[in-house]
């Protein structure tokens, strides 16, 4: 997805507090000079506090202002969200990084059909390790994607389409980014918890952080919403038609994404999510210990990436 609900930034550690009209002279030319119709940089300064920038529009055809309260669609980085919902648990003495998924999901018979499904453990899942492939760029999930846009997708439905395929690897040996092990880890979430992720999230994440402009997207109508436009001919836009929205409504219910994704928000509020986990008011700084274990990812230019499994910056 291209523009405003494309490009997304949350730089930690600036001070830029006295240079926000350089920014924003800066940010502006970024416009200008790109195809995004909008842009919002939002960062943490030297003293704590959070601020944003923003440029362009939020919705062209309407010449709607781009604003820092507007949400964006905050496509994968919404697995921050999941993974330090999953850190409150092992600080909990719910659930390990060690456990093995087959003990948590094994009792359902479609299980053994999963790649690696003897070996994978949560660690697997949060640092896609598992071998385990996206399953939103299969071809049989995308011929029924299309077939109704109101369509609630189960957790089992969505894993359903990785059923049966041949690992790449085996696990721990190997990197692939997929939302599937993030389904999979929202899974276990529940069964644990013995309650809705949403919820969960709610109460022990967004509440707790401060972080309230996130609202999940479950729902096709958002407040706030700034538009987007698919970017022509890529895998992303998984065959979904410009513009984003249609009166305000999202024209695809982007429900299926759920522990994948799963959230809309002001960017400034992702900004704050991460400086609060870094700085440890998260959970204990035992467990973020846990965050800081890195794997290379060659799938994604060789990066390293940790168990948040997700860059500050994100591109749709």
């Amino acid at each position: 997805m291209k523009g405003f609900i494309c490009i997304l930034f949350s730089f930690l550690c600036l001070s830029l507090s006295s240079q926000d009209q350089a920014l924003q002279r800066l940010l502006d030319s970024i416009q200008n000079e790109s195809n995004y119709p909008g842009i919002v940089f939002s960062y943490v300064n030297r003293d704590g506090g959070v601020n944003a920038v923003a440029s362009g529009w939020a919705d062209v055809e309407k010449s709607e202002k781009m604003t820092p309260e507007h949400k964006l669609h905050g496509g994968s980085t919404g697995k921050t969200v999941v993974s330090t919902l999953t850190m409150r648990l092992i600080e909990k003495g719910m659930l390990s990084t060690e456990d093995k998924v087959e003990d948590h999901l094994g009792f359902n018979e479609w299980y053994v059909r999963i790649p690696n499904h003897k070996e994978i453990t949560i660690k697997h899942l949060l640092q896609h390790t598992s071998g385990i492939e996206r399953y939103e760029f299969k071809e049989a999930f995308l011929s029924e994607l299309k077939k109704d846009a109101d369509r609630i997708w189960t957790p089992g439905e969505l894993v359903h389409f990785v059923l049966d395929d041949e690992p790449p690897f085996e696990a721990g040996k190997g990197f692939t980014y997929s939302d599937t092990n993030y389904i999979l880890l929202g899974m276990i979430i529940e069964k644990i918890a013995g309650e809705k992720f949403y919820k969960l999230a709610n109460d022990e994440v967004i509440e707790p952080l401060g972080v309230s402009s996130f609202t999940s997207t479950d729902t096709r109508k958002i407040d706030k919403m700034a538009q987007g436009y698919y970017e022509a001919n890529s895998e992303y836009a998984l065959g979904f038609e410009s513009p984003f929205l249609k009166k305000g409504i999202a024209k695809n219910n982007m429900q299926f994404e759920w522990t994948g994704g799963g959230y809309a928000y002001a960017t400034s509020d992702y900004a704050r999510l991460l400086k609060k986990v870094f700085e440890g008011e998260a959970y204990d700084r035992e467990i973020l210990k846990l965050v800081h274990d890195y794997v290379q990812a060659p799938e994604i230019g060789d990066q390293a990436i940790n168990l948040w499994s997700n860059c500050t910056m994100h591109r749709f």
